[in-house]
């Protein structure tokens, strides 16, 4: 399988001109580093790794990735259980113009995945890279709390989960500038969910917003006067190539 040839500086390691998902040559260690970081933003990566299910059962989501993984599941993240009955897996897909931005999430996740994100040409002629973890048993909390009959839906205890890291990956994976304010695209939720959603913004962050109706499904605007402080909640986990969508 290909992954896109280019490349991309990460925390942790430098991805050049990767060619094959097994060729991992390329990664080299930054063992130079001695800054100080918060805890679980930069576990060491299993990619390429043999690991037994003992070893797979013993690896956990740590605080941080958790509220990324709480993000990137309000937007066009999901998890999966196969019909093999296998534990869950984390998938992420995003266009190839952002390539920059899914190395970024890859970087944070690469301590679950086995390989590099994967370049797919669909018939479309859309290009997608995508990004699979391995199938893992800590997977299993986010699973059963974000999915019903395996349906997607809003925890009922997301007022707990959100934070304004998970408010960044979300609104960098799934929201839109639109004029004075910023849409986030949850077409795939319910009314209720969207008003279990405003309710949580506004009591949590003191984010005002409006549901939208798009055609036959709803989607939730933050107005102007609270972009200034949206701003200041997501801008420190924003990733450089996403600034745009704060301009």
């Amino acid at each position: 399988m290909f992954v896109l040839v280019g490349m991309v500086t990460l925390a942790g390691f430098s991805v050049v001109h990767v060619r094959y998902r097994r060729s991992l040559t390329n990664i080299h260690p930054n063992n130079d580093c001695t800054a100080l970081v918060v805890y679980g933003t930069n576990l060491g990566s299993s990619v390429g790794l043999a690991l037994s299910n003992a070893a797979r059962s013993l690896m956990f989501l740590t605080p941080f990735v958790m509220e990324v993984l709480v993000g990137l599941l309000l937007g066009d993240g999901c998890i999966t259980i196969s019909t093999t009955g296998a534990s869950p897996f984390f998938q992420f897909n995003q266009g190839v113009m952002h390539i920059d931005y899914i190395f970024y999430v890859f970087s944070i996740l690469s301590h679950y995945c086995t390989h590099l994100p994967s370049y797919n040409h669909r018939k479309n002629d859309t290009d997608l890279l995508q990004l699979y973890t391995r199938s893992l048993p800590c997977f299993n909390y986010l699973f059963n709390l974000f999915y019903v009959n395996k349906i997607k839906v809003i925890p009922t205890i997301i007022g707990f989960l959100l934070t304004p890291v998970s408010l960044a990956f979300w609104s960098m994976d799934d929201g839109s500038k639109a004029g004075s304010g910023f849409y986030l695209n949850t077409h795939s939720f319910t009314y209720d969910e969207h008003l279990l959603l405003k309710d949580v913004l506004l009591t949590k962050f003191n984010l005002e917003c409006n549901i939208h109706r798009h055609k036959d499904y709803y989607k939730l605007y933050i107005r102007a006067n609270s972009m200034a402080k949206f701003r200041s909640l997501v801008t420190p986990y924003y990733h450089s190539s996403m600034l745009y969508k704060l301009a």
